[in-house]
């Protein structure tokens, strides 16, 4: 299974833009399709995501995924995968770290950033092991940050358009960045998220939003097929919901089941 897509897909689609309320999310994972040849043949776990403002200006991200995942040969896999990042308001300037521990075993431990600029930019990846290795990767002229991007599809949802594609750099993959394509739905005025049962949350940050639908194609790669794709509810609010992902051998759903505003930091009140 690909928990790395997993979590690229998260954390471009559920970032805020500069003039939406931070806050605080955690949904319920399921396996919702499976393959009766590959892939898992069951799967639960937990997305943990917080966006907030930073005090030196700027965007600060951190997101925690938990899954559990039983194979067809019975063989069982526990992963966890924790991604931290910030980026620049004006979306030039961008830190992220990754942490991927497997069966309680750290596997992988990155760090980089990056600069853009009118005619593109570089990320540089560095593993933070002892010699750890440095990859560089240019990045192409519009080339898009996480929150850039979802500003950009959120602006063009509020103008009526129904299409917007581009280049997305959000680090958690070595491989660079992602070609993203999303489709936009009419917007529906009063949307309310069905939650886990039980969940904690604060509606206010819910209501007016679009039903959209996101394809993932590698930069380097041609190909009409998508790595993955996802289907979600993206809210005004920034919050996204109802998000299901297709990969080519099962699908995951992820349900809310806390949602709550995080308050201003004691550097912002000042």
């Amino acid at each position: 299974m690909s928990l790395r897509a997993f979590l690229f897909a998260a954390a471009v689609a559920l970032p805020a833009s500069a003039a939406i309320t931070p806050y605080d999310a955690r949904y319920d994972l399921e396996l919702t399709t499976a393959s009766s040849t590959t892939g898992p043949r069951a799967l639960d776990g937990i997305l943990e995501y917080r966006v907030a403002r930073s005090c030196s200006g700027g965007w600060e991200t951190r997101s925690r995924v938990m899954i559990n995942a039983v194979f067809r040969d019975d063989t069982t896999s526990a992963n966890e995968r924790i991604f931290t990042s910030w980026e620049s308001d004006d979306g030039t300037q961008y830190r992220f770290a990754v942490q991927t521990s497997k069966n309680g075993v750290m596997v992988e431990s990155v760090k980089g950033n990056a600069k853009l600029g009118k005619k593109g930019g570089e990320a540089i990846y560095e593993a933070t092991a002892e010699n750890g290795q440095k990859i560089k990767v240019p990045l192409p002229r519009d080339t898009f940050l996480p929150v850039a991007y979802q500003e950009a599809v959120l602006n063009r949802a509020a103008r009526g358009e129904v299409l917007f594609s581009g280049v997305v750099l959000n680090g958690s993959s070595t491989d660079g960045p992602r070609v993203l394509s999303t489709s936009i739905g009419p917007r529906e005025s009063d949307f309310k998220a069905a939650g886990s049962p039980g969940s904690s949350v604060d509606p206010q940050l819910l209501g007016a939003g679009w039903p959209m639908s996101l394809a993932f194609f590698r930069l380097f790669e041609k190909s009409d097929s998508p790595i993955f794709e996802t289907a979600m509810h993206q809210h005004e609010s920034g919050v996204a919901d109802e998000i299901k992902q297709t990969f080519s051998d099962f699908s995951i759903s992820a349900h809310l089941a806390r949602l709550k505003r995080v308050p201003k930091s004691d550097c912002a009140r000042g």
